[in-house]
């Protein structure tokens, strides 16, 4: 029996609807501070000009759900954002349908890349578009695995158009002197197995790793540089985790209206997200310890080329409120549970002992047995990484007490408890800064801890990029004037030079990102591009000032110590 994977796929969202019920979902943007924090770097020089390595990869960056579009062509799969999107109106109404179109126009996009003189450009794989229900095999018609007559998985080809899609992408970029890197999974999974418990289900790390391996097949005769999975924190704790509470709240007959929900949120302890998430966040970094120890293994058997694997950590070094001992322990319990809690695995082989006791006393824990996890965490070390993509945008303060003042933000999880030991701010500058404020401190604070922690091996920042839809405005001559944006992105690549300086081995600095695109819940609404995406009229591109501004910068491969 043929079975249309497409109406297989809504059918499945059918039921997953059943299971949430339409909950509305806006961004949890900060509120607007009276005036600019400076929070720059110290430069360790006089030197009017910061001139960075030979080699050194100046790339941008986006991922397949915010930028393709084109959600039902070429055989592509119904994924857990189409249902967000289009079914739980998590997005304002908007949806990444069409995105900025890219699958259709990705030739002018890479002329832009190359206008610009990308060395890189980082880009996501999407999984439904390589196998449209995520499963690599043969299935019947609830979507189950078929065994053959030996009892063993069936598997299937890969969709051809997909492959062929991603194929001629890569091939565009290097015609174009671009290195292609490229992402496996950045947040968007088939809707079957993300009903199925996405990566809570072990089965799912399967699927993964067998997805994973075809890709490597059909593109790494070109690809060398490969990140397995994107962000575990936000993916795994601040989408899948709020989601998580919000399937809790409902069962409970808790009110499920956007006010209620925003609520809710405000006051969210961390530790719950975390607590309901273990087993995700476990099978997240086992997904990527599979993943490298595939690519290893065809590299080693010359089936693809050499290359380095890794993963992109979302990481955020925290202060505290103040130089008081209390403060500085709380931001150590935090630094733990935001940071060690996703590298410590893939470095040390264990979780942080503080954060761990911490949960399992509140009565969370993984979903399968102790021997299993010393097991994973074995081969997780084991298998480590190449280099770390480190993804950046701000950070938060911490302080011991939690009626220590409001800091700024609204209903967030990044604004509020973390148990009794400490209170989490996540400060915003004005004016109306979609990503917290500019900290370029702490990004250099963050690249000399990910440096130190995994030994000197290189470091790929992966994404770091400000938002700030306020002066984003075309003009009638079709300029953008985003001094804003440029100052954040400068102030970035002086702390990366600094952090060079200091003896971090930082490989690359890749943007968030080259076009405006697709902000997950907050739709279109929020703005990173260097270049501006004119919505109402075709999606017309008109790059900004920022945009000029990064062409010179990677022309020079430095800027000016101003």
């Amino acid at each position: 029996m043929v079975i249309d994977m497409f109406k297989f796929n809504k059918y499945i969202a059918g039921i997953a609807i059943t299971a949430i019920a339409s909950i509305s979902l806006t961004a949890c943007n900060g509120s607007e501070n009276s005036g600019a924090r400076d929070n720059n770097v110290d430069i360790s020089t006089d030197a009017e000009f910061l001139e960075f390595p030979n080699g050194f990869l100046w790339g941008s960056a986006t991922s397949a759900y915010q930028v393709e579009g084109a959600w039902d062509v070429g055989g592509r799969g119904y994924t857990n954002w189409d249902l967000y999107t289009q079914q739980l109106n998590m997005a304002n109404g908007e949806t990444g349908n069409v995105a900025i179109d890219q699958y259709h126009r990705y030739k002018d996009d890479i002329k832009l890349m190359a206008e610009a003189g990308l060395k890189s450009y980082r880009f996501s794989i999407a999984w439904s578009r390589i196998y449209p229900t995520g499963m690599p095999f043969v299935t019947d018609e609830l979507g189950q695995p078929v065994l053959d007559s030996s009892g063993n998985l069936q598997p299937i080809p890969p969709n051809a158009e997909g492959v062929a899609h991603y194929s001629d992408l890569i091939d565009e970029l290097i015609k174009n002197d671009i290195e292609p890197v490229v992402t496996l999974f950045h947040w968007d999974i088939p809707v079957g197995l993300w009903a199925a418990g996405s990566f809570n289900n072990r089965f799912v790390v399967d699927m993964f790793a067998a997805y994973s391996e075809a890709v490597f097949r059909n593109y790494g005769d070109r690809v060398s540089k490969w990140i397995t999975m994107n962000e575990p924190f936000v993916n795994a704790t601040m989408i899948e985790g709020i989601m998580a509470v919000m399937m809790e709240e409902m069962a409970a007959g808790g009110e499920t209206s956007l006010d209620a929900m925003m609520a809710m949120m405000k006051d969210l302890p961390l530790q719950r997200l975390y607590g309901l998430q273990m087993s995700y966040i476990h099978h997240y970094l086992l997904a990527h310890a599979r993943a490298v120890e595939i690519q290893r293994n065809l590299e080693a058997s010359g089936d693809i080329i050499e290359g380095d694997i890794g993963i992109s950590f979302d990481l955020g070094v925290a202060k505290p409120v103040s130089d008081s001992d209390a403060d500085k322990q709380a931001t150590a319990l935090y630094n733990a549970l935001k940071n060690d809690w996703f590298v410590f695995p893939i470095t040390r082989g264990y979780y942080p002992a503080e954060p761990l006791a911490r949960l399992r006393a509140d009565g969370y824990d993984f979903n399968f047995s102790e021997q299993v996890l010393a097991d994973d965490l074995a081969y997780i070390v084991e298998q480590g990484l190449d280099f770390t993509g480190v993804n950046y945008y701000t950070r938060v303060a911490v302080s011991a007490d939690v009626t220590d003042g409001d800091f700024g933000g609204n209903a967030s999880p990044m604004n509020g408890n973390l148990w009794d030991a400490a209170y989490v701010h996540y400060v915003t500058e004005y004016p109306n800064s979609e990503n917290g404020i500019y900290d370029p401190q702490g990004f250099y604070e963050t690249l000399m801890y990910i440096d130190n922690e995994i030994g000197g091996k290189p470091v790929l920042i992966t994404e770091n990029g400000g938002g700030y839809r306020v002066e984003d405005k075309l003009t009638n001559d079709g300029k953008v004037h985003d001094t804003l944006r440029t100052r954040f992105i400068k102030g970035h690549i002086k702390a990366t030079w600094q952090a060079i300086n200091d003896g971090a081995n930082v490989i690359g600095y890749t943007a968030w990102s080259l076009f405006d695109n697709f902000e997950w819940f907050n739709g279109y609404n929020g703005r990173f591009g260097m270049i501006y995406i004119d919505y109402e009229n075709d999606l017309k591109r008109y790059p900004k000032d920022s945009y000029y501004w990064y062409a010179d910068t990677i022309e020079k491969n430095g800027v000016d110590n101003d």
